[in-house]
């Protein structure tokens, strides 16, 4: 981070110029039919209780929001996110199962990703999935429910920020 101690080290060094990377520019994007954001629910619907929070948290991991979306269950909608966007991470919530709906695998393949998280051992959220897509963004697929999606965003973003601006790690906190 630039912080004043930097900006103070550079100036009695005489470096008028730094290169920096970051902050990591996010895209976060809520998936399914049945999620609903404004308005009265109607039968099979869920209230979106991720959205308004999304963005404070990934602020809280270090990058920034560039954008917000909602996609419907189709088997394009990735498709065109994926070109639609010039983030450098792709935050996607949900569609990362096996059910019919669950269209976000099948787009990475599509879309030539390396998958570098298929999935994890845990419950609920064991269908996350991160990738990084042939130009080099990462794509980071959080479970469907949110106790798991927060959970997910909260230890694999900062790790993704990490990489991708070269900044130190912070000392994890033990007891």
């Amino acid at each position: 981070a630039v912080s004043p101690a930097v900006v103070s080290a550079a100036a009695s060094g005489e470096v008028a110029e730094l290169r920096v990377r970051g902050p990591l520019r996010v895209h976060i994007v809520l998936t399914g039919d049945e999620i609903r954001r404004t308005g009265p629910l109607r039968e099979g619907q869920t209230r979106d209780s991720l959205g308004p929070v999304l963005p404070d948290l990934v602020r809280w991991c270090g990058a920034t929001v560039v954008g917000e979306g909602h996609l419907r269950d189709t088997a394009d909608g990735f498709d065109a996110l994926f070109t639609g966007t010039d983030a450098d991470a792709i935050v996607i919530v949900g569609a990362t199962g096996g059910g019919a709906a669950d269209q976000l695998r099948g787009a990475l393949t599509r879309a030539g990703a390396q998958v570098v998280v298929e999935r994890v051992r845990c419950k609920p959220g064991g269908s996350q999935v991160a990738a990084t897509l042939p130009d080099g963004r990462a794509v980071l697929g959080l479970p469907g429910n949110p106790v798991a999606a927060v959970s997910t965003l909260l230890v694999m973003l900062p790790a993704i920020a990490d990489g991708r601006t070269l900044r130190t790690p912070t000392i994890p906190v033990t007891a």
